[in-house]
């Protein structure tokens, strides 16, 4: 049978929330007709573990967004400026 719905949800460690929200996904869709898919940040926590309870499928791929961001792009402190404006 063909998913009608495709709910895809971006976690990391996050346990606290996701059963609730995994929970009222099913409660308020077609559990046949509904594909749920959680893309894992390698949580360390039990994530992943709620989220296959709940019948999703499970993707991990490590988010390096920061790693990769050159130093152009990095926030800077404004410049410093003594009382004559120099």
């Amino acid at each position: 049978m063909a998913h009608d719905l495709f709910v895809g949800i971006t976690t990391w460690n996050s346990a606290a929330f996701l059963p609730y929200s995994l929970a009222a996904l099913r409660r308020n869709t077609d559990r046949r007709r509904t594909r749920m898919m959680i893309l894992d940040n390698f949580s360390t926590d039990a994530t992943v573990s709620i989220a296959r309870g709940f019948g999703a499928e499970v993707v991990q791929r490590r988010s390096g967004q920061g790693e990769r961001q050159s130093p152009s792009h990095r926030a800077r402190a404004p410049a410093r400026h003594n009382r004559d404006g120099a």
